[in-house]
């Protein structure tokens, strides 16, 4: 998770200096990264240092904090994955099964 956290301080970062100003437009700019994620990445950039504080007002004058809210712990700010099918049998016989159901 610290890698990924990185990453996206990285990216947040980026983006605010290539002129980013709004948080909307910041979510835009990262798809696939949750708000609440990236509202703690820039509170995280603020606290080392990296981005000044004008900055982040910049990105966040608008932001209503009641929407980026985290409802549940950091490490479970990813979705739960979606289970796969589960087909019975043996490898040939899943890949029958499979092709008879993308050749319909």
């Amino acid at each position: 998770m610290a890698a990924y956290r990185r990453q996206v301080d990285k990216w947040t970062n980026a983006a605010v200096h290539d002129g980013v100003d709004s948080f909307d437009e910041l979510i835009v700019f990262l798809p696939g990264v949750y708000p609440p994620v990236v509202a703690e990445s820039l509170t995280r950039l603020l606290n080392a240092g990296v981005l000044t504080r004008p900055q982040v007002r910049r990105v966040t004058r608008r932001l209503d904090k009641s929407q980026v809210r985290m409802s549940k712990p950091p490490e479970q700010v990813l979705p739960a994955p979606i289970p796969s099918i589960t087909i019975g049998g043996t490898p040939s016989q899943r890949s029958r099964f499979c092709w008879s159901k993308c050749s319909t």
